[in-house]
């Protein structure tokens, strides 16, 4: 998972790693993913901050500040304009006091309990919800046009999709197109886990066309596809689209918890920054590395 992750064909750039060392052992480490953005219709290189780690022995003496200024001073030497992350609880602390970080929003887990019988109203069958091994060669020009309805997304591609979903070696996850008269309104990725007694579906990531009133279709299908396997419960992160949330609502999924959402900004075009909020930005689960 490390080398996929920071040694993979990210298209959007290798990972900016730092540690230190003593006596040729690492005792602490801090690093960022390149992410490609589209702010109000301009590219702007933005980052996923990950595994911020001290060794127990060489915790609160300084040392992970120390590493994190070369990394970002590391990262303005490659143009990244902005970091985001999700810390827990205690890293929190440190990025907001000693990092510098911003408060962005408070990103929302939705959550069902999912029952043997799905009771939704749907056109589903007005659609085709297609398998894939990999993501078909024309999903470009989707991403492009579906793209231009939000203020703020990762810019996905080809190859960065491909890489996301079907290139990381430690779990295999469950990818969907769905089209209508063979025109491509969307896709989205699954994944299954068992915790304990609970098996939980996940939502990945889910990108469609808006106009399509595509997306409750979307997750229906999902719940059914959930109920298939047994699942006990599902949820999804989505951020930065106000009538999607609406429709979760009306489906009965609920607010199971809000994780804070952190942005450090390294020399950024301030007149950019208003449009990264939770209005704006289209967030999913697959949008960081650094959790799912």
């Amino acid at each position: 998972n490390w080398f996929w992750k920071y040694k993979g064909n990210n298209p959007f750039g290798k990972a900016i790693i730092w540690v230190a060392e003593e006596k040729k052992e690492i005792v602490a480490t801090f690093s960022i993913i390149p992410l490609n953005y589209k702010i109000n219709g301009e590219t702007v290189k933005g980052s996923c901050s990950i595994a911020m780690i001290v060794h127990p022995s060489y915790q609160n003496k300084g040392l992970i500040k120390f590493v994190a200024d070369k990394l970002f001073e590391d990262a303005k030497l490659n143009k990244i304009k902005f970091i985001y992350g999700y810390p827990n609880e205690n890293a929190y602390q440190i990025h907001k006091n000693f990092f510098s970080y911003e408060d962005i929003s408070l990103q929302k887990m939705f959550y069902k309990k999912i029952k043997k019988k799905n009771n939704f109203n749907s056109n589903i069958d007005s659609f085709d919800f297609i398998e894939i091994n990999k993501f078909p060669k024309n999903i470009n020009e989707f991403l492009s046009q579906a793209g231009k309805q939000h203020k703020v997304y990762l810019q996905r591609n080809l190859k960065f999709l491909n890489w996301r979903y079907f290139e990381r070696p430690d779990y295999k996850y469950k990818v969907f197109v769905v089209k209508n008269n063979k025109k491509l309104l969307g896709y989205f990725v699954l994944k299954i886990y068992r915790e304990d007694k609970i098996i939980r579906g996940h939502i990945i990531d889910c990108f469609y066309d808006k106009r399509s009133n595509i997306f409750g279709e979307i997750v229906n299908f999902c719940e059914k596809y959930f109920i298939k396997k047994k699942c006990n419960e599902m949820t999804m992160w989505l951020q930065g689209d106000d009538k999607a949330n609406k429709i979760l609502k009306r489906m009965h999924f609920s607010i199971l918890s809000k994780r804070p959402m952190i942005c450090k900004f390294l020399d950024f075009d301030k007149s950019k920054k208003k449009y990264l909020n939770n209005k704006y930005w289209y967030f999913t689960m697959g949008d960081t590395l650094e959790i799912y």
